[in-house]
């Protein structure tokens, strides 16, 4: 399965949950790169854009709500008080799996950025400017 075919699988396993609250998909890049083939895609509603990468798997996951951006581990490391609660990205031989399990995190706790207002999502933003940073 290429990326892009995999994006495509992906959302028919998003988009019930992200077309509910008003986005939109938008393909946006394929490419090739040093580590190979990718594809990159966003849902928007507004000022709010979930931006979605995959290569082998699903990789980088970010919301951006106005001027402010976070990835899904800060966001779910702020909401849920620690890193590694989250159901994404999970550990599968099936790269598609991905998909399921960011679903269920949108479901489940990303009301900020799917309903909420740029003020709520602005304070896990603080909330993630005090946590530790990870080690690179």
């Amino acid at each position: 399965m290429t990326p892009e075919e995999a994006l495509r699988t992906g959302r028919k396993i998003l988009n019930p949950v992200l077309e509910a609250y008003g986005f939109s998909y938008f393909s946006s890049l394929v490419g090739k790169g040093s580590g190979g083939t990718f594809a990159s895609a966003d849902y928007l509603n507004g000022d709010r854009r979930l931006e979605l990468h995959f290569r082998s798997s699903l990789g980088l996951v970010r919301y951006h709500f106005g001027s402010i951006s976070l990835s899904h581990d800060e966001y779910m490391a702020a909401k849920l008080g620690g890193r590694g609660l989250s159901a994404y990205p999970g550990f599968s031989a099936d790269p598609i799996d991905g998909f399921r399990h960011l679903h269920d995190d949108l479901e489940l706790h990303c009301s900020e950025f799917l309903c909420g207002d740029r003020v709520a999502f602005g304070k896990l933003a603080d909330v993630v400017s005090k946590l530790p940073r990870l080690p690179k």
